[in-house]
């Protein structure tokens, strides 16, 4: 099932940019009334001059969040490649690690995602004001390690498992012996 494996890394790779995109993109907010005003989560600029976004509990929150679903989103890639090479990782196999940290990193992202929405909206100065592309590139990203997750989970379950069954009393003694008689004939 290599090809969930290779849906499962494409996904991740384009949700980890689009990350990284809306984190630095300062189209999170847009003032309509004002084609000049438009407020990221590190800047807010207003006809070409930026300032830095402090004190802001919120924002904060929210970049937290999106910085560490972008560290997880890079373990996933690391992982996501190693499911390649059928490399079990302990116990358990390289895509189902994937799996597991698509799913951390979604909920990192959504985390993020609602505390901005809920804050931005009963904080809301003006009437005027939507929400921007870096804004919903980052719901995309959500989506996009969403199917990403799925398609490790089912490159998973398509492999084969990785543990070994114990062995029965006296089957070793058996192996033995019938090794043993080959070696002698």
């Amino acid at each position: 099932m290599s090809y969930a494996k290779l849906l499962g890394l494409t996904f991740s790779c384009v949700s980890f940019v689009m990350n990284i995109i809306a984190l630095v993109g300062t189209y999170w907010l847009r003032d309509n009334a004002s084609k000049f005003l438009h407020e990221g989560i590190w800047q807010q600029c207003m006809n070409n001059t930026c300032l830095i976004i402090n004190g802001k509990e919120y924002i904060d929150v929210t970049r937290t969040f999106i910085l560490l679903s972008s560290v997880v989103l890079q373990f996933v890639m690391v992982t996501s490649c190693l499911a390649f090479f059928d490399c079990p990782i302990g116990r358990f196999t390289a895509s189902f690690v994937s799996f597991i940290l698509n799913s951390i990193s979604a909920v990192f992202l959504l985390i993020a995602l609602v505390v901005y929405t809920l804050e931005e909206h009963l904080d809301a100065s003006s009437s005027s004001a939507r929400y921007g592309w870096a804004y919903f590139l980052c719901w995309t990203s959500v989506l996009f390690s969403c199917i990403a997750a799925f398609a490790q989970y089912r490159a998973h379950r398509s492999t084969p498992a990785t543990s070994y069954e114990p062995m029965q009393e006296g089957e070793g003694e058996e192996r033995e012996e019938s090794d043993n008689l080959n070696g002698q004939s």
